[in-house]
């Protein structure tokens, strides 16, 4: 692990610092899963096409070019 020659000497794995207060935000997923999967792709009623690529489910609206994101999966979705 690299570290800032000034915290060498201060630095501890048992030190515990505070959580940073920001986070960080999904905007885009590119890429799409289709090597080890099938139908996995599919349009809704609503125009929007689903499909996944790693733990992220990524409804796609077409006709405003934007994407919604399902987070709640902790592994692969396959």
């Amino acid at each position: 692990m690299h570290l800032p020659d000034e915290q060498r000497e201060s630095y501890s794995l048992d030190h515990k610092v505070a959580l940073p207060d920001r986070k960080l935000k999904l905007q885009w997923v590119y890429g799409y899963r289709g090597r080890d999967c099938r139908s996995n792709l599919y349009l809704l009623p609503t125009g929007e096409i689903v499909y996944f690529n790693a733990s992220v489910v990524v409804l796609y609206n077409t006709e405003e070019q934007q994407q919604r994101h399902y987070l709640g999966h902790n592994d692969d979705v396959k």
